[in-house]
């Protein structure tokens, strides 16, 4: 067995008991789902470091590469300034949950902001953890390799999943917000695959990607009745809804949603 084989295997056993729902049923079957999926999204993502790495740099791109890195790129500024707001006031903490390279977790610390990243991919975070290097921003940047709804630290002022859901069904991913609003004081972002018909086409018309770009099924959603679920989680109890934000650039679609936690 290979040694990313061998480290993915230690991850899935590390955190097989996966996500604890009020529902003993339900718990284990979303739970039993959740493993798989984000088994398949890890072996993606370390397959194809490299082209994700050149996909979040400036290295020349063309055709649909391109539009993803633009549309990733209109995304990542619109939840960065979000998350910063007019002014920071002290050490914000942020954690930025499916981190990647990171992009978010860079801008957001050069901003002043101090960042913690978690991603499944040991590449990716390696690559991440050079940037910060050569940014020199290692002192405000800590990227861990990991799954995202258990990292280390916590809690922190505002979380962020720029396109960490993208993967996961509604069941999945409802889930997940709710873990990782539990880590937020004050504010949580989170980003969909909007259901359309326009990208329902398109995923149908799946043999136009080239095929070793292809991820492991997007999972459309439908953002307003998604929405609705997530707030009436019992432990979603004094959040609200705020900013809503979507993106569609050539093969690349992305609809933020920002939550708060109520001040009273």
């Amino acid at each position: 067995m290979a040694p990313g084989a061998r480290e993915a295997s230690r991850l899935d056993e590390a955190v097989k008991p996966g996500l604890p729902l009020s529902s003993s049923d339900a718990s284990e079957e979303v739970s039993s789902r959740w493993v798989r999926r984000r088994s398949a999204v890890r072996s993606y993502f370390e397959e194809r470091a490299e082209n994700w790495v050149q996909i979040t740099s400036d290295a020349p791109l063309s055709g649909i590469r391109r539009t993803v890195r633009e549309g990733r790129g209109q995304m990542r500024d619109a939840l960065a300034a979000w998350l910063l707001g007019e002014t920071l006031e002290g050490d914000v903490t942020v954690l930025d949950a499916g981190c990647g390279p990171g992009e978010l977790s860079l801008q957001l610390a050069a901003a002043g902001a101090r960042v913690t990243g978690v991603d499944l991919s040991r590449a990716l975070i390696e690559a991440g953890e050079l940037r910060a290097r050569e940014a020199g921003l290692t002192d405000r940047v800590t990227l861990h390799t990991g799954d995202m709804l258990d990292p280390p630290g916590g809690p922190w002022q505002r979380v962020v999943a720029m396109d960490s859901f993208l993967y996961y069904d509604e069941d999945e991913a409802s889930e997940g917000v709710a873990r990782l609003a539990s880590l937020a004081r004050e504010q949580m972002i989170f980003t969909v695959a909007p259901r359309t018909f326009l990208l329902g086409a398109m995923h149908r018309l799946g043999s136009l990607f080239p095929r070793r770009d292809r991820a492991p099924g997007i999972q459309p959603i439908r953002v307003e009745s998604f929405l609705g679920r997530v707030l009436d989680d019992p432990r979603m109890a004094g959040w609200e809804a705020g900013r809503q934000f979507s993106v569609r650039s050539g093969f690349y679609f992305s609809h933020a949603v920002e939550l708060l936690r109520g001040r009273g």
